[in-house]
């Protein structure tokens, strides 16, 4: 999956790269219609290709904000969790110590293997 957006970046880039020697041999005038009083927005080339990165980049970091934030707020409930856990005195008694929990792991998985 992270090979796909790779490829997605470096086209992206390759896209930009490629406008901008396009807008240098021939700089152009966009007219962008406005959707009020029928007037119309004359911009350069390299404004209007400008403009439209910035539109993305932020179209994709609302994409990926939800995503950040659920992240974010498990990591800061699973350590809430953790440590009333912690201060409400989970220790073994003194001499003993609580099993690793790898070697639960692992004990577990071989249980569940052998069926």
């Amino acid at each position: 999956m992270r090979v796909v957006q790779f490829l997605q970046v470096v086209l992206l880039l390759f896209l930009i790269g490629y406008a901008v020697l396009v807008y240098l041999e021939n700089p152009v005038l966009l007219r962008l219609p406005l959707l009020f009083a029928g007037r119309e927005l004359v911009l350069p080339a390299g404004l209007g290709l400008g403009l439209g990165v910035l539109v993305g980049a932020l179209y994709g970091a609302l994409l990926i904000l939800p995503r950040y934030l659920r992240q974010r707020l498990l990591r800061r409930g699973d350590l809430t969790r953790r440590r009333d856990a912690e201060t409400r005195g989970h220790t073994e008694p003194s001499g003993t110590s609580a099993p690793d929990s790898r070697a639960r792991t692992a004990h577990t998985w071989a249980i569940g293997s052998c069926r």
